[in-house]
């Protein structure tokens, strides 16, 4: 069987804006791993749509007015990076910031398998988060 990883991306990411928990669900693997770096102030590991869903509380809690605008998504054999642009406001005093981010996406026969991010600056988002 033959899946386009690119559009299951997309469409799980579509699901997660609409809270559509059904279409995740459907589209990642219960086992599958979300993996922020440890140095992070949400760092660690999250398991399935509902790591993810926690996951994604933690980093808009963290900040103010965030906003994740997509630039590009990139296929090749089983993952896609994802190429954005990750902007919000420090909590503390308003700072407003903007950053680029990358994600790698394992996609296998039709699952998301394994997300994970990287941040073009960790110490800064460390320092916008304190």
């Amino acid at each position: 069987m033959s899946f386009d990883n690119k559009n299951i991306v997309k469409a799980f990411l579509e699901a997660a804006q609409c809270r559509d928990i059904e279409t995740m669900r459907r589209l990642m693997d219960p086992r599958a791993k979300v993996v922020e770096a440890a140095s992070l102030p949400y760092g660690g590991e999250y398991q399935g749509v509902d790591g993810f869903l926690r996951l994604v509380r933690r980093v808009f809690t963290t900040f103010a007015d965030i906003h994740v605008d997509i630039q590009d998504f990139i296929a090749e054999g089983e993952h896609v990076a994802v190429l954005a642009t990750m902007s919000g406001k420090r909590k503390k005093d308003g700072e407003s910031f903007e950053m680029p981010i990358a994600e790698i996406w394992h996609v296998l026969n039709g699952r998301i398998m394994a997300i994970r991010p990287f941040y073009f600056d960790t110490q800064e988002i460390n320092r916008l988060a304190s």
